[in-house]
């Protein structure tokens, strides 16, 4: 049942500290949290990933945060996943805690490595809750100095910051970025503070944006609209319902080992823990079990119409039923 899957990534969170204290951290990461996922631990579900076969050699595997470069054991992580033979590997960070020399050893080995921007600097700082714009900008010149494939910047969207896409657009030509990823927010972890003053995007916010994506795709740069497209599809097929449904199918490993399938649309929808059971075990019992049933309904029929609108009561329901 497992080779049914077709996963098109595996994501490891490893660690939920980090420097920031972004308003809308869907993690509700930073400086007080001291979770880090061992190395021994990734590489034994990495090699199990290969045994399975669940992830072809064009998908790639993801590290994320939290911060990953506050990780005691990232440059050595990446470096032992590269000699598994996995062609992709993709990192999301600041780089806050990297010297250029952590930079140039791991550089090469990286696919895609993906930046937040999320506006000029001064809205940037405000919004991360540090000052991080210069060391962002420094960091994506490293790395492309010492041979990353890609460079990507991500950019959240919300009403206060869509004003600065074609700011963020040129930007990221300036740099030569290959990637502009615009993510709207969604009201998860600490970014259901954006409820109560109205900053969510809304259906005429995605139509808005979406014209703008077509614009600037071509005067700037490439634009990856995955998430973008996905979730205004969802938004406009299925007006009642969450809008918080991806298309894309992502076993996610989180700092304490807890196992999540597609674990974007909610994180608390934990399969099992990898410190408990082989990720064989864990995933033959989620797919044979009740409980990817209920993942299946959940992703049909959560009706939260209220949460496009930003009603902090739905939330509430929204976070509830997704717990099993």
């Amino acid at each position: 049942m497992i080779n049914y899957l077709n996963l098109n990534s595996f994501t490891f969170s490893i660690t939920d500290y980090c420097g920031c204290k972004c308003k809308h951290c869907l993690v509700d990461s930073g400086t007080n949290k001291r979770n880090f996922l061992n190395k021994d631990i990734i590489l034994k579900v990495c090699k199990e990933i290969k045994s399975l076969n669940i992830l072809s050699n064009d998908e790639p595997i993801a590290l994320t945060g939290g911060e990953i470069s506050f990780h005691p054991q990232i440059i050595d992580i990446i470096q032992e996943i590269k000699k598994l033979n996995f062609k992709k590997v993709n990192i999301n960070l600041t780089g806050m805690a990297f010297n250029e020399d952590n930079i140039k050893k791991i550089a090469p080995l990286i696919n895609i490595a993906c930046f937040s921007i999320d506006g000029p600097s001064e809205f940037h700082d405000n919004f991360r809750g540090v000052n991080i714009y210069m060391k962002t900008l420094k960091n994506i010149n490293l790395f492309k100095k010492y041979g990353t494939k890609n460079i990507a910047i991500q950019m959240s969207i919300l009403k206060e910051n869509m004003k600065y896409i074609d700011e963020i657009a040129q930007l990221a030509n300036f740099y030569g970025v290959d990637h502009l990823r615009l993510v709207p927010v969604l009201p998860i972890g600490r970014a259901q503070s954006y409820i109560d003053n109205n900053q969510l995007l809304n259906q005429s916010d995605y139509d808005e944006l979406l014209k703008k994506v077509i614009f600037l795709n071509g005067k700037f740069i490439r634009i990856d609209t995955s998430s973008l497209l996905d979730r205004r599809s969802f938004l406009l097929k299925n007006p009642q319902k969450v809008y918080g449904i991806e298309s894309i199918t992502n076993i996610e490993v989180n700092q304490e080992g807890n196992v999540f399938f597609n674990g974007f649309v909610n994180n608390t929808f934990c399969i099992g823990n990898i410190k408990e059971n082989s990720l064989k075990k864990i995933l033959n019992d989620f797919l044979k079990g009740e409980k990817y049933s209920y993942y299946n309904k959940i992703s049909k029929d959560i009706y939260c119409k209220e949460v496009i609108n930003g009603n902090k009561e739905t939330i509430c329901v929204y976070k509830s039923k997704l717990c099993y």
